[in-house]
């Protein structure tokens, strides 16, 4: 039937073809809610009265969504902190495809990156919506690279003057230099090395990809055999009367960087 047409009654009356499709919806067929009346899937009998046909969508159930994960890339000191497969493009590091029933809502689940962490309030993150029935919703969620920390430390004695590097912040996946090797009189640096390496390998000036977790790094100072030093040798002084003066019978040892030689004093 048409919107308010007029059957006779007892009539057969023919329902409608199905309504134009709706994305992400299934039509389930016209129906009429009085019991009393003879149909059947495609018509039913007119009674002696006026009739209301319903027709019934139903939301699909296998409706497709799609969740992307983007990673914080690595980019120059100074520069915007931008977003994707974390190697410096765009695309989205990540893509999974979902079904859910229409008009419902869909909330994404963030998954394990290495050296990364999710973070919900990087704008642009869209973590719960609604299932739109065309299938294009997009959920869309972002991970923060993470930072740890460089430690410095001295094992053993620390020469006088001579200060352990501070520590240092660096982000996940990207470069960073040790520092040069420390100096100091009288001792040898034997260089800095990986606290974890057994082989205490000089990474002195070096660079290294910061991994995922903290990074100790230590440096020792021996104590050289060879330090010079000098020996002063003061002789007391007469008088005419041949009696010492006073205040000049001393002897010092000084260290110093001079060896084998000695200063007579008048």
């Amino acid at each position: 039937p048409t919107v308010n047409d007029k059957y006779p009654h007892g009539v057969t009356v023919d329902f409608e073809d199905e309504p134009g499709a709706v994305d992400g919806y299934t039509f389930e067929g016209w129906h009429i809610h009085d019991t009393d009346i003879g149909t059947t899937e495609d018509n039913f009998t007119m009674p002696s009265r006026d009739v209301v046909v319903y027709g019934r969508f139903s939301p699909n159930t296998d409706t497709p969504y799609t969740v992307e994960h983007y990673l914080e890339n690595l980019v120059a000191e100074g520069e915007d902190v931008t977003y994707g497969d974390g190697e410096g493009g765009t695309e989205p590091a990540r893509t999974e495809e979902f079904a859910g029933t229409t008009y419902t809502l869909a909330t994404a689940t963030p998954v394990p990156f290495t050296g990364f962490t999710f973070d919900e309030t990087i704008e642009g993150t869209v973590r719960t919506e609604l299932i739109t029935g065309n299938g294009e919703l997009t959920l869309k969620l972002y991970y923060k690279r993470n930072e740890y920390t460089v430690y410095y430390d001295i094992d053993g004695v620390t020469p006088d003057g001579v200060a352990e590097p501070d520590d240092v912040k660096v982000k996940f996946g990207d470069l960073y230099t040790v520092e040069d090797a420390l100096s100091a009189d009288g001792y040898d640096f034997n260089g800095w090395y990986h606290s974890s390496d057994p082989n205490y390998a000089n990474i002195s000036g070096e660079e290294f990809t910061m991994p995922d977790r903290d990074v100790y790094i230590a440096g020792h100072f021996t104590e050289r055999s060879d330090t010079a030093y000098t020996v002063l040798h003061y002789l007391q002084k007469l008088n005419e009367d041949g009696t010492a003066v006073a205040g000049t019978n001393k002897e010092t040892d000084y260290l110093n960087t001079v060896i084998g030689k000695e200063k007579l004093s008048e």
